[in-house]
């Protein structure tokens, strides 16, 4: 497992066309979108023969630890979709993803996010990760090209509430 502390993205919010780590919904909310790569999360892009695995018990036990977070298969992190970014409709908007700021593992704080080396590593460590903190990486940007832009009138719904 690495510890990352510079992140680039792929990412960007198509209403006002700046790269960030932004997060989607689509298909009516069904999964969310990576905020590093924008690829699908976990949970939907995991019906490969090696992820199968993993499947039955990732969907059926809603208590677990892997349901908590997002997970890309791809980039190997974790990530919550955060607060809004551009409202543009019910499975359009676009999210502020939140990102690990701080971690423990083995007994060791980290400043920064872990990225784990494989599918299996993510499966078999996440239970060894006690998250300290969470950080909504774009500072909580609002986006004012959206077809439903930020203004004092909606304030408390672009609120960021951090876990």
């Amino acid at each position: 497992m690495k510890n990352l502390i510079k992140l680039n993205t792929l990412a960007k919010c198509y209403s006002c066309n700046k790269n960030m780590f932004v997060c989607y919904t689509p298909n009516g909310a069904d999964y969310k979108t990576c905020p590093l790569c924008t690829r699908g999360d976990f949970y939907n892009l995991c019906n490969e023969e090696e992820d199968k695995k993993y499947f039955e018990k990732y969907v059926n036990d809603n208590d677990n630890i892997y349901t908590q977070y997002n997970f890309c298969k791809f980039c190997k992190i974790i990530f919550k979709l955060g607060c809004i970014h551009a409202q543009e409709g019910c499975t359009e908007s676009c999210y502020n993803a939140h990102l690990i700021s701080k971690y423990k593992y083995k007994d060791e704080t980290y400043d920064g996010m872990p990225q784990f080396d494989s599918v299996d590593e993510w499966y078999n460590e996440l239970n060894n990760i006690i998250i300290l903190n969470w950080i909504c990486i774009n500072n909580s940007l609002k986006c004012n090209k959206a077809s439903y832009p930020y203004s004092e009138n909606n304030k408390e719904y672009y609120r960021c509430y951090l876990p």
